[in-house]
């Protein structure tokens, strides 16, 4: 299969690769900061994982948020199998207010493997610095000889894994931060009160909370899946309405046209949001026919409605829809529906 790859790589001034001291120490600070960062990952599916230099934190509510798949066999087996396994939120839901379930494949010592959505796998693992180049080079090499990457090109898959690498290290040094910041307090509030206990202290550290960094770069990775396949739905849509339901109307004297409208969010956001309206064409006057608002988190999609027209056996003025999907071509579905019963229900009312 088809296969992209990014590595955290250190930033080296000019003036620093001068310095053979300077370039060592921050090599091992590199090295120190990707072994503690994948130690928080790990945690997450496995939660007897010691960090270095710290206490083992708690993950109870994440682990109740994630499923093992099973996976056995050779490896020509197990991707098989992982072709045909159902979307992560198909398999478990994260209704715990920790984002999305996590699918586990495997997790090893020094490597962990997830299912990110019907079609890709995600693999974190780490690296020895020696062969981070060479394993860039068979990357690149196989960005260019491979002939199917799947639902997405060799260039977005490539963007993907250096978006989830980016956002997992703005993560866990955010998180880190956090950390820091709450055990000064800790400390400066004992020595207020002058009655430091090293028991009590132990304790409130080894309650410390996950970055959760696995959760949320699946959010993330699954979220840029779905919408750029979303993307492309929408625009499949635009032309089936344009070359197939607009002539098979030749009464409609109207012109009407789909209008769709993204909220500008950052890349890195784990949620994506846009409407979707039916407006007319005119040059002078746009009037808004039919809306629905569509909140897109990791791979679900919440469709809102909110219609002033109300069906025949509705006693009330308006009706409020609200449904989710997991899955463009669900999606799909439900925007042909309901275009074309609008238009329908705009026929009969001329």
């Amino acid at each position: 299969g088809f296969v992209a790859s990014a590595t955290v790589q250190p930033f080296v001034s000019a003036t620093t690769s001068e310095n053979s001291d300077s370039h060592v120490l921050i090599a091992l600070q590199h090295s120190l900061f990707c072994s503690k960062m994948f130690d928080a990952i790990r945690r997450e599916v496995a939660s007897d994982t010691e960090e270095v230099g710290q206490v083992r934190t708690t993950a109870s509510a994440v682990e109740r948020a994630t499923l093992w798949v099973s996976t056995s066999g050779s490896a020509h087996n197990q991707q098989e199998q992982q072709q045909f396994l159902p979307t992560p939120g198909a398999m478990v839901r994260g209704d715990l207010g920790l984002g999305q379930g996590i699918a586990v494949i495997h997790c090893h010592e020094g490597e962990v493997m997830i299912q990110l959505d019907s079609e890709y796998t995600l693999r974190i693992k780490l690296v020895e610095a020696a062969r981070k180049g060479e394993d860039h080079k068979s990357s690149l090499q196989n960005n260019d000889t491979a002939g199917s990457s799947g639902g997405h090109t060799p260039a977005q898959l490539l963007v993907l894994c250096r978006a989830l690498m980016l956002h997992a290290q703005e993560i866990y040094h955010a998180h880190s931060l956090r950390q820091d910041e709450a055990r000064q307090r800790e400390e400066e509030a004992e020595q207020a009160k002058q009655a430091t206990s090293s028991f009590a202290l132990r304790r409130k550290a080894r309650q410390a909370t996950s970055p959760r960094i696995l959760q949320k770069c699946t959010c993330l990775g699954s979220k840029m899946l779905m919408e750029r396949r979303v993307r492309g739905t929408l625009k499949q849509v635009q032309e089936w309405m344009k070359q197939s339901l607009l002539p098979s109307m030749p009464q409609m004297t109207e012109p009407i046209r789909l209008q769709v409208q993204w909220l500008p969010l950052s890349a890195l956001d784990s949620h994506a949001q846009f409407t979707v309206s039916l407006v007319t064409a005119n040059d002078d006057n746009h009037h808004c026919l039919w809306y629905v608002d569509v909140h897109l988190t990791g791979e679900k999609l919440s469709v809102t409605s909110f219609s002033s027209a109300a069906p025949a056996w509705s006693s009330s003025a308006a009706e409020y829809r609200k449904v989710d999907f997991y899955s463009e071509q669900e999606l799909q579905l439900f925007l042909q529906h309901a275009i074309r019963n609008q238009l329908r229900l705009l026929l009969n009312q001329e």
